[in-house]
């Protein structure tokens, strides 16, 4: 399709994932989007939120746990059993490599059975796991400290070998995991149709990205499936998607407000969809932080961030007053982020 280009394929990105047409049903977009990445549940509300009408979870319908790409996210109940049974044994490996860094196997499973018994005598408060093992001289402090860190430490191990999983999706207590019943399926096939349908027009390296699985393993099952998609090429890159293409890149919205863990930029390997390569060290930081966006008809133009009652907008690039007003006017027409004022910087 020669009419491809990079502001088209942004537009079909768009509207895959319901931004320029929201859902009508909240209850579905965890599902649609296979989980929001949500280390900042602010961030994964929003997300939901914004594809959505503005009505958020009900929280026994999901679970919050070490997924995709080693981070955080909300999904629904039915799919954690399905993502761990196949993905975990990648995502294990992968942290696994770090753990052995620091600590030996006999110590790793030494702590880890430890601290399932405090978890299975009702324990399920971190920190107090920690001073535990602090109090009673287990170990070296400092490989303590890191083992029980915010980032997930040992709880981290357990979780991808099926252990445990948050108590809920906003605190940071942890429980036993159960798997659930659920009915057999191929479940690598709809994954991949679930991750077309809603990120697509997408790669099969996006794909793998996005799992945090091996090109090696997935790039076979996913071959078996392309003659169910639709594909165009663009700067040498096959692009798969499911529904209808739009083609008019004037239909790009006005103004978005896009969170900095949003799907949209965590659904790609290659962020240059929505980012431009010279702001990506401004907006992507080193430390691993990912900053709110501005999208005005496509195009990145500001941060955004809500403190304190304000929204401050911090514009990367020249804009005018015209462009302010259509951000304030997008702003305001909000109604699940609250601030009392806006400044422009």
């Amino acid at each position: 399709m020669s009419n491809i280009n990079s502001k088209v394929l942004l537009l079909n990105s768009l509207n895959s994932q319901y931004l320029i047409e929201p859902l009508r049903h909240d209850e579905d977009i965890i599902s649609k989007s296979l989980g929001i990445q949500a280390q900042y549940i602010n961030n994964a509300i929003f997300s939901i939120n914004v594809r959505t009408q503005p009505k958020f979870l009900k929280y026994s319908d999901f679970e919050k746990c070490w997924s995709f790409r080693g981070t955080l996210h909300i999904h629904n109940r039915r799919d954690v059993y399905f993502f761990r049974s196949f993905l975990s044994r990648f995502w294990f490996d992968r942290w696994g490599k770090y753990l052995n860094r620091i600590i030996t196997d006999e110590d790793r499973m030494d702590i880890c059975n430890i601290t399932i018994q405090f978890l299975e005598n009702g324990e399920k408060d971190k920190a107090k796991i920690r001073e535990y093992f602090i109090l009673h001289g287990y170990y070296n402090e400092n490989l303590i400290d890191t083992l029980f860190s915010s980032w997930g430490g040992i709880l981290k191990d357990l979780n991808y070998n099926n252990k445990i999983i948050y108590s809920d999706l906003t605190s940071g207590n942890f429980k036993l995991y159960t798997n659930i019943n659920s009915e057999s399926m191929n479940y690598i096939d709809d994954l991949i149709y679930r991750y077309i349908a809603f990120y697509g027009p997408a790669t099969i390296n996006d794909f793998c990205y996005f799992l945090g699985a091996p090109i090696c393993i997935i790039k076979p099952i996913f071959d078996k499936l392309t003659s169910n998609f639709s594909c165009f090429s663009l700067n040498n890159k096959k692009y798969f998607y499911i529904n209808s293409l739009l083609h008019n890149s004037t239909d790009l919205p006005e103004c978005l407000f896009i969170s900095g863990y949003d799907p949209l930029i965590m659904g790609y390997k290659n962020k240059s969809r929505i980012i431009e390569d010279d702001l990506k060290e401004k907006i992507i930081l080193n430390n691993g932080f990912i900053k709110n966006i501005v999208l005005l008809f496509g195009e990145v133009v500001a941060t955004w961030k809500v403190h304190n009652n304000k929204l401050t907008i911090s514009f990367l690039k020249n804009t005018n007053d015209f462009s302010k007003k259509i951000i304030s006017k997008f702003a305001y027409g909000l109604d699940y982020i609250k601030f009392e004022q806006i400044d422009y910087i």
